[in-house]
């Protein structure tokens, strides 16, 4: 049997222990939340590149002799799918192939290192959706493709971290309630807010 400084001992530890769970609480809380968020940018992000106007790439397609800022748009995309520089002959294989647009379509995950190789281009003062688009409408449509990409990078990005967080959140509440169930079991109160309640009430 406990002494009545034991039992006050017991109960101030208990107190402080259920604080830090609750607090524990309000940060998985909002971690979730920010998955949540997070998860939203991506799924944005994949129904705008599955809804790309196909209209657009078949106009590109039959670009003979394409402004420079257009064929900087379709480098940028040949770099995400392939991680390479293409030649002018290569363009043409990329645009001219049958599976095109399925591949714009579904590029979520740039290829290797073809992000860090996409900064020069992002360099230029010209490279932007307002500019693209003034030259060519169906360019400014492919180049809402590689913004998605790097969209879609940067919000995975945030979710790996978060989801990693979350998974240590979980697991130390998880150990924390079983360590302050162990204080609690010999005492015949079922949990340790009815013991803090009957110590402070009934006994103290």
């Amino acid at each position: 049997m406990r002494s009545y400084k034991e039992q006050q001992a017991l109960v101030a530890t208990i107190e402080r222990e259920v604080a830090e769970m609750n607090l524990m609480k309000k940060q998985l809380a909002k971690k979730e939340e920010e998955i949540k968020l997070a998860l939203k940018d991506v799924q944005r992000v994949v129904e705008n590149q599955q809804n790309i106007n196909h209209a657009d790439i078949y106009r590109l397609k039959d670009l003979k002799n394409p402004p420079p800022l257009v064929v900087k748009v379709l480098e940028a995309v040949y770099i995400l799918i392939h991680d390479r520089k293409p030649t002018w002959d290569d363009l043409e294989a990329d645009l001219q192939s049958a599976d095109y647009i399925d591949t714009i379509s579904g590029l979520l995950e740039p290829k290797g290192n073809s992000l860090k190789r996409l900064e020069y281009y992002f360099e230029s003062s010209d490279f932007t959706l307002e500019q693209v688009s003034r030259v060519n409408k169906s360019a400014g449509t492919l180049f809402k493709v590689i913004t998605g990409a790097m969209q879609y990078s940067a919000a995975l990005a945030k979710v790996v971290p978060l989801r990693e967080e979350l998974l240590r959140l979980r697991t130390e509440l998880t150990q924390q309630e079983i360590q302050l169930r162990a204080k609690t079991k010999h005492t015949g109160i079922h949990n340790e807010y009815e013991y803090i309640f009957t110590f402070r009430y009934c006994c103290g």
